[in-house]
């Protein structure tokens, strides 16, 4: 439980499908050894402030694959509506009697269990109904790929009465609530000036972007497997290959 708050359940839920248009099957693109929603799940666990971690897939046929994995590992799969996001989350978060939902996702290798911590924490005896990372609008401060918003569900609850209809919203989860503040009391979370590097590019949307992940995972993970976002980028910042790649290449001559 959030340590002062004993009436708080607090429940990460992965998004994760088979289906994406521009790199099918990335969820299980292995990364040392493992798939990526398992590296994912790992690194997701550490976090302090959660109760539970639940993997929320589809119901469709090739997402199977997906809820075996989230068994194997140990996590409670939920599946809902493939077009439907916001309703796949919800029903998570309501199978797993959650008061606060922290929404992550599949494809973000290097989730940052510091991130969700602050997060957390920072929506935690607050007044706030939605706490993020990167929900203060352009510009962005943090690598892509570190995004984490934590939110109180009885607010999700409101954003799934007030979109029926809004293919949009219904589509992207958590946008309704965040894009109208008049309605949700919204706050970010300043980042640490050394994470500063909004051009980075550490999520997994397509080729290149694996290959870049996979690069910084071989040379990382062995020696460390808990290592941190500042870890990465220090990486980066001394191997001239990761550097010289066009996700890493806005850190040549930063400090």
């Amino acid at each position: 439980m959030v340590r002062g708050m004993p009436d708080e359940r607090v429940v990460a839920i992965l998004e994760a499908r088979m289906g994406s248009s521009r790199l099918p099957g990335k969820s299980l693109r292995p990364l040392c050894g493992q798939p990526l929603v398992a590296r994912s799940i790992e690194r997701i666990r550490r976090a302090r402030t959660l109760d539970e971690v639940v993997l929320a897939t589809t119901t469709s046929p090739g997402d199977d694959v997906l809820e075996q994995l989230g068994r194997e590992v140990g996590v409670t799969v939920f599946r809902g509506s493939e077009s439907d996001v916001l309703g796949r989350i919800l029903g998570a978060a309501r199978a797993a009697r959650a008061t606060i939902h922290v929404q992550c996702w599949g494809d973000c290798a290097f989730v940052d269990p510091e991130q969700i911590d602050r997060v957390v924490a920072a929506l935690a005896g607050s007044s706030f109904d939605l706490v993020g990372n990167t929900v203060g609008g352009p510009p962005r401060a943090l690598p892509f790929g570190l995004d984490v918003i934590a939110l109180r569900v009885q607010a999700l609850e409101r954003a799934d009465q007030l979109t029926w209809g809004n293919a949009y919203h219904r589509e992207h989860g958590t946008t309704f609530l965040y894009e109208n503040p008049g309605l949700f009391r919204v706050h970010q979370v300043e980042p640490a000036p050394e994470l500063r590097h909004p051009e980075v590019r550490l999520v997994i949307d397509r080729p290149a972007d694996y290959e870049f992940v996979s690069q910084i995972y071989d040379r990382l993970y062995p020696q460390k497997p808990d290592f941190g976002i500042r870890d990465v980028l220090a990486l980066i910042r001394r191997t001239p290959e990761l550097l010289a790649h066009p996700n890493g290449r806005a850190l040549e001559g930063s400090s």
